[in-house]
């Protein structure tokens, strides 16, 4: 109605969405109606009225605008926020990572260092096996060797015995 300059009813219906933007909280509608009311009573010459819609609509204005800007900065406050925690994230995650790389590669090495020990008491424990057994082979070698040497010994004094028969039986012919 304002636009075909029926200015009373611009203005009853400008009032009226005054009161339901009341009632519905919404500052935007109620800054929006404060302007075409100011406006109004400009035109209408009622300039008392339009100064005191126009001063409401300019405090609903920065009002709006401050909420706004708020707002804004808290979602950027928030953002902020966010983004720095998921690096914090992604940092600890780095960091855990790289934990149990670390305690991996020392469980390998501690793995490795008893496999080590345990083949080079494997290696000692053979080595001395080995050695315990020489020994039981070359004892029962030397008294095999002294056992032979005995028989040879006897064997000797047997053949010299059976020589010197021979050469008395001959002696005797």
């Amino acid at each position: 109605y304002f636009k075909l300059k029926n200015y009373p009813l611009a203005l009853n219906y400008y009032l009226r969405g005054i009161q339901l933007s009341e009632e519905l909280k919404s500052d935007s509608y109620l800054q929006m109606n404060c302007h075409g009311i100011a406006e109004v009573y400009a035109i209408t010459g009622d300039y008392k009225n339009a100064y005191k819609y126009q001063l409401r609509y300019d405090a609903l204005k920065d009002s709006l605008y401050d909420e706004q800007t708020t707002r804004q900065l808290l979602e950027l406050k928030t953002r902020y926020e966010t983004e720095k925690k998921e690096a914090e994230i992604a940092i600890l995650n780095k960091d855990k990572a790289l934990q149990n790389s670390e305690l991996k590669q020392q469980r390998l090495q501690k793995n490795a260092f008893i496999a080590g020990f345990i083949f080079l008491l494997i290696m000692i424990a053979i080595v001395l096996r080995s050695h315990h057994n020489r020994k039981v082979v070359n004892t029962k070698l030397k008294m095999q060797n002294s056992i032979i040497e005995s028989k040879n010994a006897e064997l000797e004094i047997h053949q010299r015995e059976i020589l010197e028969k021979n050469e008395e039986l001959m002696q005797q012919k």
